[in-house]
């Protein structure tokens, strides 16, 4: 795992050490101004997830290890036993450090922790399967929020490797492409919302996939749908975009009321020029497919955010 910053990591886990896990059993922030009734109890019980992630990561570079990978394990565990899925993925998108954990930390685990968190995490993943089987090719079912559902089952699938859930997720990451992207590398959410930080939330997820497919020999970033679309195509539509070469008047055109509401009460990067600080995370993660977008990465931000999906898993 290059360019991370260790000490900034060290600090986070030495900081939070006796830090109890907030787990809930419900959270939910997707559609909600910060005013909102338990926004801000919502967003200290997801910095668990945080929390947990910046652990597991400690324990692989071998940062306190007997430490760092009780905590994780902890936190791990205490959300298992107490988070009931919602299928909103939205407010699940941050589940992705939890199942990264896991897979970095599959191993440590006692066989009945590990069948019991193989079983939870399966039947998320066959809840949100279902849900998109019977969906309709319209709305959420082919927006970023369809990105999230892709990149949770694909994380998933992976983690367990069980050949049945990858080829599952495969089949659903391919109709996303196709769905959601157009022969030109257009995303569905660009058209909608006229904003560069919307194409992003379609993308990053996709990337996501496709890096952990990567990892275990399969090459999703450049399958070509039959109509034409693919995710190295919208990278290259976006590229000018999000690396800041072309400037882009945020949302002018959006169609969705929310966002201008959220314009309204003055949240960063819903109107003006996009910012392409905003795609720091997203460089990030399109450098470990891509090795040329490093020297963006790089530009954006010197150290790799602890944040990023590595796909660390075993071939158990």
């Amino acid at each position: 795992m290059p360019y991370i910053q260790y000490s900034a990591l060290v600090s986070s886990v030495s900081h939070n050490a006796q830090r109890q896990p907030h787990a809930l059993s419900y959270l939910h922030t997707e559609g909600t101004l910060p005013n909102a009734p338990h926004y801000h109890d919502y967003i200290e019980s997801r910095f668990d997830l945080t929390l947990m992630h910046h652990a597991a990561l400690a324990w692989t570079l071998g940062i306190q290890p007997k430490a760092t990978l009780a905590m994780a394990k902890a936190y791990i565990l205490t959300w298992v036993d107490t988070y009931q899925p919602s299928y909103n993925p939205i407010d699940e998108s941050s589940f992705a450090l939890l199942i990264d954990s896991y897979g970095m930390l599959r191993q440590q685990f006692t066989v009945s922790e590990k069948q019991h968190i193989d079983e939870y995490l399966n039947r998320w993943a066959q809840g949100y399967i279902e849900r998109m089987a019977k969906s309709s090719v319209k709305g959420t079912w082919i927006n970023n929020w369809n990105s999230y559902r892709v990149e949770l089952v694909t994380m998933i699938a992976f983690v367990l490797q069980d050949p049945q859930l990858i080829l599952q997720a495969k089949s659903h990451y391919q109709q996303q492409i196709e769905h959601n992207i157009d022969a030109q590398g257009i995303t569905i959410d660009y058209k909608n919302r006229d904003a560069i930080h919307y194409v992003t939330y379609d993308l990053q997820p996709l990337l996501v996939s496709a890096y952990i497919a990567q990892r275990y020999g399969q090459n999703w970033y450049d399958w070509q749908a039959l109509n034409g679309a693919s995710l190295k195509k919208a990278i290259q539509w976006a590229e000018p975009y999000t690396s800041g070469k072309i400037h882009h008047q945020e949302f002018a055109q959006t169609q969705v009321k929310f966002d201008q509401q959220r314009a309204a009460y003055g949240l960063a990067n819903y109107s003006g020029m996009y910012n392409p600080k905003e795609s720091t995370n997203y460089y990030w993660q399109l450098s470990l497919i891509q090795p040329q977008a490093l020297t963006q990465a790089q530009q954006l931000s010197v150290y790799a955010p602890f944040n990023l999906v590595y796909g660390c898993y075993g071939r158990s």
